[in-house]
């Protein structure tokens, strides 16, 4: 719960304020309402964070075109807005952070641009001389051939721009990048460094590989907020890396047993079935396991499985949070099945794309 009295709410477009109103701005059930009216909710925030403009401090909720562009909330200090944050569940332990940014380096993005600019006046040069040629020679394949020159040089211009787009999601697990020709999960244990060169980030990984974006001069908040986020639960994991490595942990991953196998096997593992000859895990080291994003995928979902039976409303809506903050569609898709109560053949069909050591390369 956030509450402020006489709060400055701003709802942008561009760069550009197109609405100013003050009134008593509350925070409650994952919206925003001011003075009762909804002006956000959280599922249509793609990511939050503090700006500094002109002397105020800003929680900054970007949303999208289609929600209403960004809301801007003046607040008294950096502290009130790590609490909006918090009320929203939109802080980097409990949230998927979504961010778009352009393929390659800042000279390699030139160099696409002038080559499919290049591309497109090439098949308008041509369209018009078909045209041209056609009009004189009353050639009716000409005719037809002009219009899908244009039609060709759009469609063009709209596939050189959509495969250049990066949808970069972070999570509390790792780093999800999404590209026209396909996904990529990165865990944050095979990060080895993310850093903010100019307009571009770069991040390198552990196998000496690296991948670099870049961003549009607007969007500089957005990139220093990015690579502050993934240095932060890099961070955070570092410390609950050692917990994580814990035998109970190790008991409930999957170990290459099929997705059957390895739910039987783990819904023993819940403190409700000990017995003198056997080792089980109490249940609220369970929920530090589920909700340890340093944990293996596989020990995760292990132990929401020998939670699975206990769950009753409470305890689904923290598991559901806890999928929320997966970057990872394969845990989160795992973790969403269990708290929603399918049936037995739908966990299975979730479980299934888990493996002990997914590798960052792994597509979905």
């Amino acid at each position: 719960m956030f509450e402020r009295a006489n709060a400055v709410v701003r709802v942008r477009r561009a760069r550009f304020y197109v609405i100013e109103r003050r009134g008593r701005l509350h925070v409650e059930d994952d919206v925003v309402h001011l003075d009762g009216e909804r002006v956000a909710r959280r599922g249509d925030i793609r990511h939050a964070y503090t700006v500094y403009e002109r002397g105020r401090t800003l929680v900054r909720l970007t949303r999208s075109r289609a929600f209403g562009g960004d809301v801007d909330v003046e607040v008294d200090s950096a502290e009130e807005g790590d609490r909006l944050v918090a009320a929203l569940r939109l802080d980097g332990a409990r949230s998927v952070g979504e961010y778009t940014l352009t393929d390659g380096s800042l000279r390699v993005g030139r160099m696409r641009l002038a080559i499919k600019v290049l591309g497109i006046l090439f098949f308008l040069a041509m369209s018009e001389l078909l045209l041209f040629r056609a009009a004189r020679g009353h050639d009716a394949m000409l005719h037809l051939l002009a219009p899908t020159m244009y039609f060709l040089a759009t469609i063009g211009f709209a596939i050189g721009t959509a495969s250049r787009a990066v949808h970069a999601s972070v999570g509390a697990d790792g780093v999800r990048l999404r590209r026209l020709a396909g996904t990529r999960f990165i865990p944050f244990a095979d990060v080895a460094y993310v850093r903010l060169l100019g307009r571009e980030i770069e991040l390198g990984l552990r196998d000496g590989s690296k991948t670099v974006v870049h961003y549009a001069p607007e969007h500089r908040y957005e990139a220093e907020m990015l690579v502050e986020r993934i240095e932060g639960q890099r961070t955070s994991q570092r410390v609950r890396a050692q917990a994580a490595k814990a035998p109970d942990a190790d008991f409930l991953a999957r170990h290459g047993r099929t997705a059957e196998e390895w739910m039987r096997a783990a819904e023993t593992q819940h403190e409700r079935n000990a017995t003198f000859r056997t080792s089980v895990v109490p249940g609220e080291r369970l929920w530090e396991i589920v909700e340890d994003s340093a944990a293996p995928a596989t020990a995760r979902a292990g132990a929401a499985l020998a939670l699975r039976h206990e769950l009753d409303g409470v305890a689904r809506m923290r598991l559901r949070i806890a999928a929320e903050a997966c970057a990872d569609p394969r845990t989160r898709s795992a973790l969403e099945s269990l708290a929603a109560a399918k049936q037995d053949s739908a966990i299975l069909r979730a479980l299934e794309p888990l493996e002990d050591a997914t590798p960052a390369h792994a597509r979905s």
